[in-house]
């Protein structure tokens, strides 16, 4: 037995779209009642939607209970569909932040690891199912993390390492230690970041990998702070990152606008501002408009660094860009990149630069529980 792609839409749509948690009690047939009798009660309830009068008080169905669908075996048709589920949540989550994919990013994770406990596969392919896990289980750390929920953030990097050491994937396992590296960065812990990132880099193969682990190394000791360090591994990411020689496609997102925000904040914890802004106006010159998240980050870090120089028309621009596009993302960690900016807005001498520091904190506020 394999997935019908009607089944894996539909389940997909339930957890992704819905936002409902995934339902193991739920099946692709409704077993225990007719057919006929489904169907006339849904046109009765299509018909009462509609305002037409009907017999009786129609009542949507409900779900019996049943035992969860799983495939006797998988093959790489079925890993290929999981795949793009999960490539699906992740663009949902750039977009609208974690607070909207969480609960399908966990049941994402959770049904992949009964495929792993239930369904027979090749060893071929039960080695790309927990190589998928381990991707899945690092997709619930960061929607963790964008909710503020440490606890449940590193257990999903414990599982998340756990799954890609089975895996024997050095590369992802180092993928997996650069997450939880920025969860800790996200926190100020730049010395426990940078103890995971030297780890990572033992795990690293490929010239983007390691541009990657160098850039956020570079932000990591920025913050310790550590400017010698922190110059050195920046220049590092730079020329390791132009060369492409074939890696993970689980890599490919990590492009020049990755590179060089990352290199951007490392500039601004320097309190290098002109550097910040060339680096952080280059990277949102290549990004996509549909990455909101990334494009927060990076307008917070631009007004930031415009206030520190000295140009509050600029600053206050990109502080009110900033803030506006932080609306419609569910995701405390906007909030909290959110502060340096708040901070500096707060000590202006200029009125409407001190109310743009009022509206962050209004907004940091409100949407902090998430």
């Amino acid at each position: 037995m394999t997935f019908s792609r009607g089944s894996l839409m539909v389940w997909v749509f339930r957890v992704a779209y819905m936002g409902l948690a995934y339902d193991p009690t739920w099946s692709e047939s409704e077993v225990g009642e007719d057919e006929e009798v489904q169907r006339r009660r849904f046109l009765a309830l299509a018909a009462a939607s509609a305002g037409y009068g009907v017999l009786g008080d129609p009542v949507p169905a409900v779900l019996p209970v049943a035992e969860p669908v799983l495939p006797a075996r998988i093959g790489a048709v079925d890993v290929e569909a999981l795949e793009a589920v999960a490539a699906g949540l992740r663009d949902l989550d750039q977009r609208c932040g974690g607070g909207l994919v969480r609960s399908a990013t966990v049941a994402l994770a959770d049904h992949v690891r009964r495929l792993l406990n239930v369904a027979t596969a090749s060893a071929t392919v039960q080695h790309q199912l927990l190589a998928l896990l381990a991707r899945c289980e690092g997709q619930a750390a960061w929607a963790a993390l964008d909710l503020g929920d440490r606890g449940e953030c590193r257990t999903r990097w414990d599982r998340a390492l756990a799954a890609a050491d089975q895996a024997a994937d050095r590369p992802l396992i180092g993928h997996v230690l650069y997450g939880a590296a920025r969860s800790e960065l996200h926190h100020g812990e730049a010395a426990a970041a940078l103890k995971l990132l030297q780890l990572a880099e033992l795990s690293a193969r490929g010239s983007r990998q390691r541009a990657l682990l160098a850039a956020n190394a570079a932000w990591a000791s920025a913050m310790l702070p550590a400017p010698e360090a922190a110059r050195r591994r920046i220049a590092e990411a730079r020329e390791a990152h132009p060369a492409d020689d074939g890696e993970a496609t689980w890599l490919s997102w990590f492009q020049q606008a990755d590179l060089l925000a990352v290199t951007g904040a490392a500039h601004a914890a320097l309190g290098d501002w002109d550097a910040a802004l060339e680096d952080t106006t280059a990277a949102l010159r290549h990004r996509q408009t549909t990455e909101h998240r990334p494009i927060v980050f990076e307008t917070t870090t631009l007004a930031v660094a415009h206030l520190h120089a000295g140009d509050h028309e600029a600053g206050q621009e990109a502080g009110c860009r900033a803030l506006e596009l932080a609306q419609g993302l569910r995701s405390a960690r906007v909030a909290d990149r959110l502060t340096p900016l708040q901070t500096v807005a707060a000590a202006s001498r200029r009125s409407d630069v001190r109310d743009l520091g009022r509206r962050v904190a209004q907004y940091r506020a409100r949407y902090r529980c998430w």
